[in-house]
């Protein structure tokens, strides 16, 4: 905030707490989740008192170090709650009392600038309802497409055996690893007494992603969609006399970051069945996150505690690394990666992550989801409010603001 004084610039303090902005949970920590009784964004008392200290503290922040317009600095506006108006229906009558709460509350703690409550049409006043929508793209073309600059790391499958974590049933996906990773191993091992030599096996997933390993064998993956993260894998597998081990990776894009009752979703494995025999309620473990996360061999410092090899080396299955050197582009502009080539991932640049990618997962269109221009010497951009799945802000003027920079 005091670079953005130092810039000349002014500022909307989006204090929330929830902000969505397609971020983890809407910008709500996931310890939220475990206090009893809560209930987010809502007439809750836990929630409210939750929600009062976090506002208090970023205010009083604010004003010690004289940030305020008020106070001769940039902020000129402060916003409470996001975009409530499209869930407060579901709380009933504790929805609009949750509005004049959290506005009365916003209110009093003196700011001396104007609150805004985005998409909320009745907003108390002196609250304002405001929304304004930009989108600003920024190119860089350089091509990292030399196979020799590439190197990959191929993850370690989990077993059972190595699982410190056990239950005997499946766990909740978002309970478990409580937002330090998206990524959990469910593992069991079993004796195979199936007279079929390739049975069928059907495991059943609250969302969003799952892949199969049976004996350390990539066995298949499927995913759900953005209206219905529940989805079904059904393969058949090879299994071996004795002994077999399998594994399943759950994997999120993120936590949910919208929707009334946040804090009830689930994910992850729910039901899973080999031929006519249930697991669901077996001896399983659990790992949560990746091995290469818990090195953390995204860094400079410890890319070494794994063997990394030429790239292509690896037998196919959906869990390799890949890294590689680039100079920086010359100039100060952003630098936009163009991963059309990827499938499903999360992306490190000098050990800091710049966000997930999906762009396997394609528009109904067939095209790649997040690829606009890039390495194009011309094109158009169409959109309405059928790409947004309807009007974000009905009755609220919105601003398209695209910039392509051509090099």
């Amino acid at each position: 905030m005091k670079e953005i004084q130092a810039q000349g610039l002014y500022a909307t303090l989006r204090i929330g707490p929830f902000i969505e902005a397609e971020w983890t949970y809407g910008g709500l920590p996931f310890w939220l989740h475990d206090i009893p009784g809560i209930v987010f964004r809502s007439d809750n008392q836990p929630f409210k008192d939750h929600m009062q200290r976090f506002v208090s503290k970023i205010v009083n922040m604010m004003k010690s170090e004289k940030l305020y317009a008020s106070q001769g600095g940039p902020i000129i506006i402060s916003q409470i709650e996001n975009e409530y108006q499209t869930i407060e229906a579901a709380f009933h009558e504790k929805g609009p009392r949750y509005v004049r709460w959290a506005a009365a509350m916003a209110v009093s703690l003196q700011t001396g600038v104007p609150w805004v409550m985005c998409k909320q049409m009745d907003a108390p006043d002196p609250v304002v309802s405001k929304h304004t929508i930009k989108y600003k793209v920024c190119l860089k073309n350089q091509k990292f497409n030399s196979i020799e600059r590439w190197e990959e790391y191929k993850e370690t499958i989990a077993t059972f055996d190595k699982t410190s974590l056990r239950a005997k049933t499946l766990l909740d996906h978002m309970s478990t690893t409580k937002d330090t990773s998206d990524y959990l191993w469910y593992t069991f091992r079993f004796q195979n007494n199936f007279s079929d030599a390739q049975p069928v096996i059907r495991a059943r997933s609250h969302g969003h992603v799952l892949h199969a390993y049976v004996n350390g064998v990539y066995a298949g993956s499927a995913h759900g969609n953005h209206k219905n993260t529940s989805f079904t894998l059904e393969n058949s597998v090879y299994l071996r006399n004795g002994t077999n081990n399998v594994a399943f990776l759950s994997v999120t894009v993120g936590l949910p970051d919208s929707g009334a009752y946040l804090e009830r979703k689930v994910a992850g494995l729910h039901t899973v069945r080999i031929q006519h025999k249930d697991f669901t309620n077996y001896k399983w473990g659990y790992q949560v996150g990746l091995l290469g996360e818990k090195l953390q061999i995204y860094t400079d410092d410890a890319t070494n505690k794994v063997q990394w090899n030429k790239f292509g080396s690896s037998t196919y299955q959906p869990l390799i690394w890949y890294k590689t050197l680039f100079d920086a582009p010359s100039g100060n502009d952003p630098v936009a990666l163009n991963l059309s080539s990827m499938g499903k991932g999360e992306v490190w640049v000098n050990g800091q992550s710049i966000g997930r990618y999906w762009v396997s997962f394609h528009t109904p269109k067939g095209k790649p989801s997040q690829k606009v221009c890039i390495g194009k010497r011309k094109c158009s951009i169409f959109q309405s409010n059928q790409f947004f799945d309807g009007d974000p802000c009905p009755g609220i003027p919105k601003a398209l603001l695209v910039e392509a920079k051509c090099t």
